[in-house]
């Protein structure tokens, strides 16, 4: 919040962040905080955090900075945190009705902590879908790979369907994104300020590899493999037909410009079409 304090802004955060020592820093500092607590943090009020209450009720305890703590049950107790004035110990209509047709009743600090904190909760969940995240002792690595991999392509697919207005799953536009990434022009765009001459000008040669390109058979995995062709001829060479066919991995890859179309894994696709010099 460097260089955000005392505009009158209101900070949301989850219970992770909060607590009312922070809460009475950023309103000395013209800022007002609203969000979940954890009931064992240091300088909770013990009246609210241990109070018994039912289903749908609410109670709530302010002290002399204005920082009010809120304890409300629904399916389970939640403790709220707000410094905002019109956030008061007292249930709004939501507009929607339960199984009983009965009307949803909630803390108007929790509607607005809900409406405000969506658009991160949505962006997580749909980044977590395609994540690739392992673990690692090094934590920098999965900052950066959440950001690039994550966060990054979760905005560019937003904006994507925003721009375009077309419909398309985050699925479907990893691997599109991923197809334009490796994609090879076959001829070199030259952007060079110091080349004048047209003789100087380095003519891009053409590879095997833009003559064939690598695919993948559509349909379920494991009744679409097939055995690399490759593969199989060197194991058939050095131990028989039999050890062959029981080795040879299984790929869902295959060449779609060689004559039969035959299946190939990577290296063996590699080895078949060199780059040519």
């Amino acid at each position: 919040m460097e260089g955000l304090l005392n505009e009158g802004r209101i900070l949301y955060a989850d219970n992770f962040y909060i607590s009312v020592k922070l809460a009475e820093y950023l309103l000395q500092n013209g800022t007002y905080l609203c969000g979940t607590l954890r009931s064992n943090r240091k300088g909770n009020p013990k009246d609210v955090c241990n109070k018994k209450l039912k289903k749908g009720e609410i109670y709530a305890l302010e002290n002399s900075k204005g920082v009010r703590i809120y304890k409300w049950v629904d399916k389970r107790p939640v403790i709220m945190l707000s410094t905002l004035s019109e956030h008061m110990d007292e249930l709004v209509a939501t507009g929607r009705k339960n199984k009983k047709e009965e009307e949803i009743k909630k803390p108007r600090c929790i509607l607005d902590y809900n409406n405000s904190k969506k658009g991160v909760d949505v962006s997580d969940q749909m980044s977590s879908y395609y994540t690739c995240l392992r673990k690692s002792i090094k934590w920098y690595k999965k900052a950066v790979f959440e950001i690039m991999l994550g966060t990054a392509v979760v905005n560019a697919w937003v904006i994507y369907k925003q721009n375009t207005g077309k419909k398309i799953d985050m699925l479907a536009f990893r691997e599109h994104l991923v197809k334009a990434l490796f994609e090879k022009e076959e001829e070199g765009d030259i952007d060079d300020g110091e080349i004048e001459d047209e003789q100087d000008v380095p003519v891009p040669q053409k590879t095997s590899r833009s003559i064939h390109k690598l695919q993948t058979i559509e349909g379920t995995p494991r009744k679409n493999r097939k055995r690399c062709i490759s593969c199989y001829e060197k194991l058939q060479k050095k131990e028989g037909s039999k050890v062959a066919r029981a080795k040879t991995k299984r790929v869902m890859t295959y060449c779609e410009n060689c004559e039969n179309k035959p299946s190939l894994c990577l290296e063996c696709f590699n080895e078949r079409h060199p780059m040519l010099k």
